[in-house]
């Protein structure tokens, strides 16, 4: 693994570094921040040199995952 590759902190201290680092070295990263916006934002980030697709991550849109299931878990009774 590079150095310096893995990183825990707030998520906007990591968003900040992220972008921060794609600002610093175009040449290096895709423009893209995957897990800021993907399902409404997740809880790991990830930067790549390679498009994210060519990696294998799936395509999400910025919906977030508990919009998909809301309909299903309101068809569910309460215990």
């Amino acid at each position: 693994m590079p150095a310096d590759a893995l990183r825990y902190g707030t998520r906007e201290e990591m968003l900040a570094l992220a972008h921060k680092r794609i600002s610093d070295r175009p040449d290096r990263y895709v423009d893209h921040v995957y897990g800021e916006k993907e399902l409404g934002g997740t809880s790991v980030l990830y930067l790549s040199a390679v498009p994210f697709e060519k990696l294998g991550f799936p395509t999400y849109g910025e919906k977030p995952f508990p919009a998909f299931t809301k309909a299903a878990l309101g068809a569910v009774p309460p215990p």
